[in-house]
């Protein structure tokens, strides 16, 4: 087992890690390695999540329900 941080992101707009052919689209929240967020976030494609894109993301959920 890894003891590598984790990181949640918030992407900033669509895009493809060519990669690992991973797809994100602007404001999916994944949880990223620490390295991978550093990339990501030095390219400017995601930032770190806040305790209010949690609120938000649990207020979508419950709109689609």
């Amino acid at each position: 087992m890894s003891d590598e941080k984790t990181i949640k992101a918030v992407a900033l707009k669509d895009f493809n890690d060519a990669g690992t052919e991973q797809r994100f689209a602007k404001g999916d929240t994944p949880t990223l390695p620490e390295g991978v967020f550093a990339n990501y976030e030095a390219a400017g494609l995601v930032r770190k999540a806040t305790a209010e894109d949690a609120r938000a993301a649990k207020a979508d959920t419950k709109s689609d329900a």
